[in-house]
């Protein structure tokens, strides 16, 4: 390996997750040797003082001999950022420059962990030429593909020798999306849980990842588009203790039903088709269908996984009754924000209408 590796990027998880593997790998037999910079910097004089220090500790040779590792940890200011365009800390990681070449990997060996960082700089041009640098990069959220977010999920399940059912996979991916940090934790819990592998529920699932708000909401328009009214009511009085108002909850389920109403129009005239596929469901979109699609403020339509989703769940019903339950909402949101009505128990007995 190059006597300089860097790793690099917007992944900061994976990042630190490489690194601290390599600085295992690396560390000298005297613990001396390993010398650990941690790199973080709110302002110019920080940024400064930890490139001065990276430059000392690669040219002070280990005192006893032998070969000395140095990790400069987690540099926050290399990204384009005010800080990462302040021409003085430019000038000074260009200095920087000839030093780290200098690393000849016996004597000193070079690891450096940078969170964010802006390629079109000289600097980081530069260090390609001599350095081992490799990218940790998240995914371009808009262009996320969930059936391949929840195929990932189910592999690293599976190497964990978990036997998960239909549900645990959208679960994981509901509460959490792609971060690996938080997957990698609930799936280490869900492993303990098992006594090291096994099979695991829906259910235990649920109770063991927990919730946030955003999958709390999801349990409660996901049992009001099922139709099951006691488990809408439970969770709805449960976003009530945890502070959420009335009219938020109402704006969130909302949406779903209107995706329930324009997905049942678009089944019942056969522009939209959905097949389970495994843990979830595909969705074929006859293109006519795209027009009728709502967009995000980028101009893109909603992703088709969500659509099909809503809809393996309320095709129960006919779309004329989800198109009903638009008007609903909107005579609810109406008596809610007027004061026509106690907030809480106009909710639930919209409710209730959506689950009879």
């Amino acid at each position: 390996m190059k006597p300089v590796t860097v790793y690099a990027g917007s992944d900061t998880y994976e990042i630190q997750k490489a690194a601290s593997a390599l600085a295992e790998k690396l560390t000298p037999d005297d613990p001396l040797n390993f010398e650990v910079l941690h790199a973080q910097a709110d302002n110019v004089e920080g940024a400064l003082t930890q490139i001065a220090a990276l430059r000392e500790a690669i040219l002070t040779l280990p005192f006893l001999g032998g070969g000395k590792l140095v990790w400069w940890k987690n540099v926050t200011f290399l990204a384009d950022t005010p800080l990462g365009r302040n021409t003085s800390v430019i000038e000074a990681l260009e200095a920087l420059l000839p030093v780290l070449q200098s690393a000849d990997g016996t004597s000193v060996t070079v690891l450096v962990s940078v969170l964010g960082i802006d390629r079109r700089r000289a600097f980081f041009k530069a260090l390609g030429k001599f350095a081992e640098v490799k990218a940790f990069d998240l995914p371009d959220a808009r262009r996320l593909d969930p059936e391949e977010v929840i195929d990932l999920i189910e592999a690293k399940l599976s190497e964990k020798r978990l036997k998960p059912e239909a549900g645990v996979a959208q679960r994981l991916f509901q509460a959490f999306g792609a971060d690996k940090r938080s997957l990698e934790e609930a799936i280490e819990k869900l492993y303990v849980f098992t006594g090291g592998g096994g099979a695991i529920t829906a259910a235990q699932a649920r109770d063991l990842i927990g919730g946030n708000r955003e999958i709390a909401i999801w349990d409660f328009c996901d049992a009001v588009l099922s139709g099951q009214a006691r488990a809408a009511l439970t969770e709805l009085d449960q976003l009530f203790r945890q502070g959420e108002s009335e009219i938020g909850i109402l704006i969130l389920l909302s949406q779903q039903i209107r995706l329930a109403a324009l997905g049942g129009v678009l089944l019942e005239n056969k522009l939209l088709r959905i097949t389970p596929k495994g843990n979830f469901v595909s969705v074929d979109l006859d293109p006519r269908a795209e027009a009728y699609l709502p967009r995000k403020k980028s101009g893109e339509t909603i992703n088709t996984w969500q659509l099909g989703n809503i809809c393996q769940k309320s095709r129960k019903r006919p779309a004329a009754f989800w198109i009903e339950a638009v008007e609903i909402l909107h005579r609810t949101n109406k008596q809610i924000v007027t004061g026509a009505a106690d907030k809480q128990r106009a909710l639930e007995l919209a409710v209730l209408q959506l689950t009879s």
